[in-house]
């Protein structure tokens, strides 16, 4: 009974962890909140735990010394297990290893009191390579400053840039906006750190970030241990669909060959984790043909399109 505990317990993990946000990136964020939130989550996943045995009938076969010994003593290896693995992370992360690199937007008080911050919380794991302000002199020797706003699109791009610091202030409202818009279909942090005064953008996350509050305006979905996690379960499950769904891929195939001479599939780019592109095989819908010097849509009845 006591082993059947424990595997209801690892199967409530596996779904209330990832709803604490246990397995997000916690780069730059508090430690305390994560080891409250590591808590909170380990005593719902153990109460989850017993009211499953309850519910069939178990719960009197359960050991109360051994459940309670086994709920303290996996908690304490809980946290204990996250403490080793921020410790080495950190010493990496000293070493310039594994250092995001960050655009500060705006260099008034708030980007000045960023870029110390980042000096001085190496294990934090970030590198401001750029500062993006049109008049400000006194810009650190070892970032690149960035005096037009045209210039902020290609850098990002040419240098990997990671996430996005807005520090500007809310009187820059309109700047806010398009770097928002500028880079909303990419894999790229932006974060807006607010003068506390201004409250007009809290619909979005609001968050605690390397001692200062932060408002995540553009977040990816998936990053660090979660990212990892989801790559695999990508990767497994579509194997596993692609075996079972084969004999009806052929079919489509030959069907698609024999409509209309051509290749059977074709290919697109999309952008991926970390602005990455990556290519899309998708069946052929339509006879090989030239768009000229420009891409015509398909329309109702269009010649182009085959009967698959």
């Amino acid at each position: 009974v006591n082993g059947f505990l424990t595997m209801l317990c690892a199967l409530g993990a596996l779904l209330i962890f990832p709803a604490f946000g246990i397995y997000e990136s916690w780069r730059g964020r508090s430690r305390a909140v994560l080891g409250l939130r590591i808590a909170a989550a380990w005593t719902v996943v153990f109460i989850s735990g017993l009211l499953g045995a309850f519910l069939i009938h178990q719960i009197g076969a359960v050991s109360r010394v051994w459940s309670m010994g086994w709920f303290i003593g996996t908690g304490v290896m809980l946290a204990l297990s996250r403490v080793v693995m921020f410790r080495m992370l950190a010493n990496v992360r000293q070493q310039g290893i594994n250092a995001k690199r960050v655009l500060i937007f705006g260099y008034g008080p708030l980007g000045r009191e960023m870029y110390d911050r980042v000096q001085h919380f190496r294990d934090a794991g970030y590198r401001v390579v750029g500062v993006y302000d049109e008049e400000s002199d006194v810009i650190p020797y070892d970032v690149t400053p960035l005096r037009q706003i045209e210039e902020v699109s290609s850098f990002v791009r040419d240098h990997g840039v990671r996430e996005i610091w807005l520090t500007l202030p809310m009187a820059a409202c309109r700047d806010l906006s398009g770097v928002v818009r500028q880079f909303r279909n990419e894999m790229i942090d932006i974060r807006w750190v607010p003068d506390v005064s201004s409250v007009e953008l809290l619909g979005h996350r609001f968050s605690e970030f390397m001692g200062l509050p932060v408002i995540d305006l553009n977040s990816p979905p998936v990053s660090g241990i979660t990212g990892v996690v989801k790559a695999s379960f990508d990767r497994v499950f579509s194997l596993g669909v692609l075996v079972c769904l084969s004999p009806l891929l052929l079919l489509i195939a030959a069907m698609v060959k024999l409509s209309s001479p051509g290749p059977v599939l074709f290919r697109q780019q999309r952008l991926g984790i970390d602005g990455q592109p990556f290519n899309v095989f998708k069946f052929r819908t339509m006879r090989p043909h030239q768009d000229g010097g420009g891409v015509t849509q398909a329309v109702r009845g269009d010649p182009r399109v085959t009967r698959v």
